[in-house]
């Protein structure tokens, strides 16, 4: 979708827009550094402090954290809370059907609360286009008992969809 229809469809101006994609980047790097931590061996995720992970994000990536951020990161971003929502709305699986769609309608909607942006990510797309994948880290997930398998497989499809639209939008200005 061209950058302007876009800006048409949600009522804003051009520089509002490319605003919020320029500070998108810090909502990307912070999307890395949780699948990174995701990554690291259980033992340290559990008990190693904001500092230890912050190196190792930086040796691995070469993305430079704080450690404090880290820890905010870690407790608190909105990513990791609506991919754990999602989860656990499908582990409890309140319906006879259609639990997939309600959850991720839920998280789609919790991310288009906190930035606008989301509500033109194709992230519905993503997830309907590797279902397998979906419904492997679902299960997954449950058999450990951890929902940290599936906000990592989130993280990434939410990372995908956003570098998907990037160059989508860098290709039609």
């Amino acid at each position: 979708m061209r950058t302007r229809k876009v800006c048409e469809i949600a009522g804003i101006s051009k520089s509002t827009y490319y605003l919020n994609c320029k500070n998108g980047n810090k909502e990307i790097e912070d999307m890395k550094a949780i699948s990174l931590i995701e990554r690291l061996p259980e033992k340290m995720r559990k008990r190693a402090g904001s500092k230890t992970k912050s190196e190792k994000t930086k040796q691995r990536s070469g993305i430079a954290i704080n450690r404090k951020r880290m820890a905010r990161i870690c407790r608190d971003h909105i990513l990791v809370k609506s991919s754990v929502f999602h989860y656990e709305f499908e582990f409890i699986h309140p319906f006879e059907d259609v639990n997939g769609r309600i959850g991720r309608f839920w998280q789609s909607r919790l991310l288009s609360d906190w930035n606008p942006v989301f509500e033109y990510l194709p992230i519905e797309n993503m997830i309907w286009e590797n279902q397998a994948d979906y419904y492997k880290a679902i299960g997954e997930s449950t058999r450990a008992c951890d929902s940290g398998i599936f906000v990592e497989y989130m993280l990434e499809v939410i990372l995908s969809a956003i570098v998907v639209e990037n160059d989508t939008v860098k290709k039609t200005d």
